[in-house]
């Protein structure tokens, strides 16, 4: 998480709340009801830089810039 709070705190429960049923999630300012607060040059540049990168890299993915992910624990055992 980002010092400057653009991502909410608040939205942890919900990630833990699906690590329970699925191995890995992941939040994204840029999918359906994904939310963003950055404006202007900030909002362009971040929104440009993933669709570059969605584009060149041919990776189904919607943010690859900081955004939350979370593991199931249990998962990450067996890989170790």
């Amino acid at each position: 998480m980002e010092a400057d709070l653009s991502r909410k705190p608040n939205e942890i429960k919900n990630f833990l709340k699906h690590l329970n049923r699925y191995k890995f999630v992941k939040g994204s300012r840029f999918i359906k009801n994904g939310g963003i607060e950055d404006n202007g040059l900030r909002f362009f540049l971040s929104f440009s830089a993933n669709k570059l990168a969605k584009f060149v890299f041919k990776f189904n993915h919607n943010e690859f810039t900081p955004s939350f992910w979370g593991f199931n624990i249990k998962l990450l055992k067996i890989l170790i």
